[in-house]
């Protein structure tokens, strides 16, 4: 099995050397599966030895194959029951059985939240916080960067520690765990928080190999450990990620946090980034991807609604608005700017009972919906309005602008 980090790495030890120790034990040591890193092929060259037959199996980044459906999972819900039971894994399945001759067996999350930014110095409070901040990334993190004011910059991994002592880059957007493998925290002091963004590596088989080489039993086996994996992945990546926290602070690292305006959005922008990468590279079949996972409430704009926050909107005229608790509003759609944004139910009741109102507005509609990424979105578009995002500290500075919303 062929894989893009090197052997001693925090991956291989938590997903590769559990998968290939899970499968011989399960097996009673008739599969045994031998890995090579890196330094056989490099990270960029290696799904295709993978589809030609050279390596049976593959563990890798769809980002680092091009793959427009397989970068796409990381918009969806990284929780791996719900990916198998809505369907979700077995249309990624289908895709690279169908276009690349491969065979997915897992989709090994990262962690519940995988990704942050890692800095020489201190993130700006003040939206957008990179702004002017040369960072290192891939595609994956490209256009995010770009919203948060930064400046990407890709060059390759190998050469971050250089870049970073150099001064060449100010920073880099990296995962929650692997900082230490490669001694980061030699160069940079801190950390962004919260965290976002949900990274996974994916287990490939060349599809002859699964269907030739193994029987109908021995599949099974390795599909099970595949499921297995993702689900140890997830919890002991959350376990590792707390851990090296704790290790990177003895060694002087210090977590800085965003300001409140670029926090709320970092999940959305997250969101966002993968689906355009997703399109761009494959076009149709990652819309496809994304309408079903949408109707299967994987991803945003599934219209499922959970207890515990709201959404309220604000308009500067008055509208009579229909009295509903959901977000299925049919009739004549509203064409307005809407601003919205998301407090908690908490924050709802104060706002209640104190009989909030900003000077120009007269009327607040509060309609239940979930916490998903941008249902809020969603809602506005189903009311035929133009959704748009400020933090809520500025929402009576545009309320008294020429460019007021409504």
């Amino acid at each position: 099995m062929l894989m893009f980090f090197p052997k001693k790495s925090v991956f291989s030890q938590i997903v590769a050397d559990t998968f290939v120790n899970n499968v011989r034990e399960a097996s009673a040591g008739k599969i045994n599966i031998s890995l090579y890193g890196p330094d056989a092929v490099p990270p960029m060259e290696q799904f295709e030895p993978l589809k030609a037959g050279v390596f049976d199996l593959l563990i890798h980044h769809p980002i680092y194959h091009s793959e427009g459906v397989g970068v796409a999972i990381e918009a969806t819900d990284n929780d791996p029951a719900k990916r198998r039971e809505s369907g979700v894994w077995d249309f990624v399945d289908v895709h690279y059985r169908e276009t690349h001759k491969v065979k997915l067996i897992a989709i090994a999350p990262l962690g519940t939240k995988s990704s942050q930014y890692i800095l020489r110095e201190p993130v700006s409070k003040k939206s957008p916080g990179l702004k002017g901040l040369r960072i290192r990334c891939v595609d994956a993190y490209e256009s995010m960067t770009k919203s948060l004011g930064g400046i990407p910059i890709n060059i390759p991994a190998n050469e971050a520690y250089a870049a970073l002592a150099a001064g060449t880059v100010d920073g880099m957007a990296f995962l929650t765990t692997g900082i230490i493998d490669l001694k980061l925290y030699e160069q940079v002091k801190y950390l962004t928080r919260p965290v976002f963004g949900r990274v996974h590596f994916g287990i490939y088989m060349n599809l002859n190999a699964y269907e030739g080489k193994l029987t109908p039993d021995e599949q099974k086996l390795i599909d099970e450990q595949g499921r297995n994996l993702e689900i140890s992945t997830l919890k002991r990546m959350d376990e590792k990620a707390v851990q090296e926290l704790a290790e990177l602070k003895k060694l002087g690292m210090k977590e800085t946090q965003f300001g409140p305006e670029d926090a709320a959005r970092l999940d959305e922008l997250w969101i966002r980034n993968i689906w355009e990468i997703a399109e761009k590279k494959a076009g149709d079949k990652a819309r496809k991807f994304r309408e079903f996972a949408k109707s299967k409430g994987m991803t945003m704009g599934s219209g499922k609604r959970e207890k515990g926050s709201v959404f309220i909107l604000i308009f500067q005229q008055k509208f009579r608005f229909p009295n509903r608790k959901n977000i299925d509003l049919p009739g004549n759609p509203v064409r307005r700017h809407l601003r919205l944004f998301q407090i908690s139910e908490r924050g709802v009741r104060n706002a209640e009972k104190n009989e909030t109102r900003n000077q120009n507005t007269d009327r607040i509609s509060l309609h239940r919906t979930h916490s998903h990424d941008l249902c809020g979105t969603d809602l506005c578009d189903q009311l035929g309005g133009h959704a748009f995002r400020t933090g809520i500290q500025t929402v009576g500075k545009y309320a008294r602008s020429e460019k007021s919303p409504d």
